[in-house]
C-alpha cells in the first residue's frame, strides 16, 4: 500500500488515528486489573489469582521441617505443583505423575530418596486425594489441608490445598564390621 501510494501519503484526521492508537494500547491492561479486581467479587475464579508465594513458601518449609532436608521435588496436580515449584527458595523439581515421560529429569527413585510433596485442590476439609493421585502414590498418608487467602477473594471460598509429604528414604549406612577386613 505504501509503494502504491505514493511520495505523499496525505493523513487526515490524526487526532482520531491516534485516539484510536492509545486506545488499543492502553484499554486492555486497564480490562485486565478491572476483571482482577471485579470478577472474584462476582464469584469467577481466576487461575492467575492463586497465592502462588504463600503456597510456595507453606509447602517448602513444612517439608523443610519434617525431614531437615530442602525441598527438591513437588507433583500431584499439574498446576497447583508448578505454582509451588516456581515459587519454593530450593526451586524444587516438577514431577508430573499423570506422564512421566514430560518430566524426565525426575524418576520414581528420585523421588523415594530425596522425598516429595504432592499436592491437590480439594473443596473437602479431610483432604483426601483425588483417586488418580491415589493410584500413583498408594501409600500416600494426606495431612489436613491448608487453607489460602487469594489477593482479592471477594465472595469465593478460602482456596483448600490438600498436600502430603513423601519423606526420603534413609541411605544406606555401611556397617563398621562391612569396612573391616580381616587378617
Amino acid at each position: 500500500m505504501i509503494v502504491a501510494a505514493g511520495d505523499a501519503i496525505v493523513f487526515s484526521r490524526q487526532h482520531v488515528v491516534i485516539a484510536a492508537w492509545f486506545g488499543l494500547l492502553i484499554i486492555p491492561p486497564i480490562m485486565m486489573v478491572a476483571a482482577l479486581l471485579i470478577l472474584p467479587w462476582l464469584n469467577v475464579d481466576l487461575k492467575v489469582n492463586y497465592p502462588a508465594q504463600a503456597m510456595a513458601r507453606f509447602f517448602s518449609e513444612s517439608f523443610e521441617r519434617r525431614t531437615s532436608v530442602p525441598l527438591q521435588i513437588v507433583t500431584g496436580d499439574p498446576r497447583t505443583a508448578a505454582l509451588v515449584a516456581l515459587g519454593a527458595a530450593s526451586r524444587p523439581s516438577l514431577f508430573l505423575s499423570a506422564s512421566p515421560e514430560r518430566s524426565p529429569w525426575v524418576t520414581p527413585e528420585a523421588i523415594k530418596s530425596k522425598g516429595a510433596i504432592v499436592v491437590w485442590p480439594t473443596n473437602d476439609t479431610a483432604g483426601i486425594p483425588p483417586p488418580e493421585i491415589k493410584e500413583k502414590f498408594p501409600d500416600l498418608v494426606p495431612e489436613v489441608p491448608r487453607a489460602f487467602e487469594r489477593p482479592v477473594q471477594g465472595r469465593l471460598p478460602l482456596l483448600r490445598i490438600g498436600w502430603a509429604v513423601i519423606r526420603p528414604q534413609a541411605q544406606a549406612v555401611p556397617s563398621a564390621a562391612a569396612g573391616e577386613q580381616k587378617p
